[in-house]
């Protein structure tokens, strides 16, 4: 799929999609690694931000499939999801929307646990995503103390911050000064 060739490009990606077996979920394919499982979601959500409109189609249609069928295989890759949101090629807003709406709707406690994630780019990425539901402070913060990331941790801060009772002041500085240890 990382071919200069547009037509190249477009098989492969019908290829990644016609050799999933027939009727089973996405990337549940027999007889194969999970290195090749593992490579099939980055590779269709690179192509998402393909210059050739045919193919960012075509992605963005099999990426919808996966979030049908499979939703939780974006997880690992939330960090290219974030990464297309600064993409200036396209407005990729409408499989944004789609993504991170059922990421909430079915993966928000896997959401939660890649704010922990050993990759900060993952980590990071998560937490951007999680920001956007504000009733999940308490979670968040638990989450973000388990992070070795800088980022993580004051992202969460800021959270704990805001939405800690204002008469609370004293036991919210209390437990900004802990949660930095």
């Amino acid at each position: 799929t990382l071919n200069p060739n547009g037509y190249i490009r477009e098989a492969a990606l019908d290829w990644l999609v016609k050799n999933q077996s027939k009727g089973s979920k996405w990337f549940s394919v027999p007889n194969m690694t999970e290195e090749y499982v593992d490579l099939n979601v980055p590779l269709l959500l690179i192509r998402a931000n393909d210059w050739v409109p045919e193919i960012k189609n075509k992605a963005y249609k099999y990426i919808k499939d996966i979030l049908n069928e499979a939703p939780h295989s974006l997880l690992s890759y939330i960090d290219i999801i974030d990464w297309l949101q600064s993409s200036s090629r396209y407005d990729h807003a409408s499989i944004l929307v789609t993504i991170i709406d059922k990421l909430n709707q079915n993966c928000f406690d896997g959401l939660i646990n890649n704010i922990a994630h050993a990759n900060y780019k993952v980590a990071r990425s998560s937490l951007n995503f999680v920001l956007k539901n504000s009733q999940t402070a308490g979670r968040i913060i638990a989450a973000a103390r388990k992070c070795s990331d800088p980022n993580v941790r004051v992202g969460a801060l800021k959270i704990a911050k805001e939405h800690l009772p204002k008469e609370k002041d004293r036991i919210k500085h209390r437990m900004l000064y802990i949660f930095l240890l």
